[in-house]
């Protein structure tokens, strides 16, 4: 009965596993990419109460980052405005939704 009880837990802990790289592969957000002055961007659109900190957290960037490379951003954002986001190597978004 013991080892019906650890087979269980492995068969459990395999199960999340699973998921947890499915959710994962499924994490990849498609955005835009586009160069500039030799430099690459993400092109992103901001959702209706985003502020330049979330953005900046989402792409794990700064914000400094993002006011360097989009002026109109220091003003506050809109919903709709674009924004051009470094891209960093081996960057990893962060879904937030």
């Amino acid at each position: 009965m013991h080892d019906s009880l650890f087979l269980k837990k492995i068969y459990l802990f395999l199960f999340c596993l699973a998921l947890s790289g499915a959710a994962v592969s499924a994490q990849q957000v498609p955005y835009e990419v586009v160069t500039n002055n030799g430099q690459t961007f993400y092109k992103y659109t901001v959702k209706p109460g985003e502020g330049v900190y979330a953005v900046a957290r989402n792409f794990s960037v700064s914000v400094a980052d993002i006011l360097r490379h989009n002026p109109g951003a220091s003003s506050g954002l809109q919903n709709g405005q674009y924004l051009l986001i470094p891209v960093r190597e081996n960057s990893q978004l962060v879904n937030t939704t």
